[in-house]
């Protein structure tokens, strides 16, 4: 059936770390999707424990998967923060809850 999108679409589910060596990000698509399904997802990342938090971008482009393997990660920090960011023609939801990712192998 079509219809015309109504809003945003809802937060993303926390992104899970699925393995540690390269870190790799699974999450589910949005409860809601505002009436039009979601086109992309981007993923975004911060050192955990400073003051100020800068959120980064993982990736140039947003992507269409609900799996991204995130590498090149520096070994300097302990904790890193990732959150995802789902949009849909209407525009972009809230962050998904953090992910805190404590060490790397």
């Amino acid at each position: 059936m079509a219809c015309d999108p109504l809003y945003a679409p809802s937060k993303p589910d926390i992104p899970k770390v699925i393995k540690t060596n390269s870190v790799q990000l699974r999450w589910t698509k949005p409860i809601h999707d505002g009436g039009s399904a979601s086109k992309n997802y981007t993923t975004q990342m911060t050192e955990f424990g400073s003051d100020y938090l800068e959120w980064k971008s993982v990736t140039a482009l947003p992507i269409t998967s609900t799996e991204l393997t995130v590498t090149g990660l520096e070994q300097s920090s302990n904790k890193v923060n990732f959150r995802i960011i789902a949009s849909n023609e209407i525009g972009a939801s809230e962050p998904s809850i953090e992910e805190i990712v404590d060490h790397f192998d």
